[in-house]
């Protein structure tokens, strides 16, 4: 969730990552996941998106809870801290859009899991992980108008298998898709942002479609300028 017109600008201070109390820790990896060169702990839901609120103390909350390693994946650093990956979308969506037009935004977003993703263990480990090559947002803006506009969007870090500890690789693509598409490769429900998906019902130039084995065909904008996604 994110409050354009209530955005508080601070200093990160230095990173601490917890494990999230909710759920047993079994299930979740913590620091020794981390421990590799040239990698880093990548939030999924940005920590600046987070940054706002009716007072400072509520933006600091805000921010310091998106350090649970629930909110966290293994990214490869350029992927992560990139201008023309990761971090450069979030970039695009709060600046361009939440702040500069002061509006209400909500960021759906998390991994791409697929029964092929590459097997991973550093040394810190006692067990092997399979760790996602792609990643995906939905972006559901407020408008002027009150109406609703929602837009999907996927990237990949396939080059993070390069590093030492994957097993195999593989590759995956970067691109602006439909909500519809994104539910078919996620297995998630996003229920009523299909009816709002201004990607799928704009015909900009630069989509193409492409076909999937055993589905039918699909909508996809490869991204090279962020000024290209249709975004309302």
């Amino acid at each position: 969730m994110i409050d354009g017109a209530h955005f508080i600008d601070f200093k990160r201070g230095k990173d601490k990552w917890f494990l999230d109390t909710r759920i047993d820790s079994k299930f979740q990896m913590g620091e020794e996941l981390y421990v590799g060169a040239n990698t880093d702990r990548g939030h999924l839901t940005r920590f600046k998106d987070l940054s706002w609120g009716a007072n400072m103390a509520e933006a600091v909350n805000g921010t310091n809870d998106s350090f649970h390693f629930t909110n966290c994946t293994l990214q490869l650093s350029g992927f992560n801290q990139g201008k023309d990956r990761w971090q450069g979308l979030e970039l695009y969506l709060l600046e361009n859009h939440a702040k500069a037009d002061h509006r209400k935004m909500v960021v759906i977003t998390g991994p791409v899991f697929k029964s092929n993703d590459p097997k991973f263990k550093n040394p810190s480990m006692d067990y092997t992980a399979q760790i996602p090559l792609a990643f995906w947002k939905i972006c559901v803006l407020k408008r002027e108008d009150d109406s609703m506009a929602a837009t999907a969007f996927t990237l990949g870090q396939e080059d993070i298998t390069s590093l030492p500890g994957f097993e195999e690789k593989f590759d995956v693509g970067t691109a602006q898709v439909t909500v519809v598409d994104l539910e078919s490769a996620t297995g998630l429900d996003f229920g009523d942002l299909k009816n709002h998906d201004v990607f799928a019902a704009n015909g900009d130039p630069g989509a193409l479609e492409a076909f999937r084995l055993g589905a039918a065909k699909t909508k996809v904008k490869p991204i090279e300028d962020y000024e290209q996604i249709v975004i309302d």
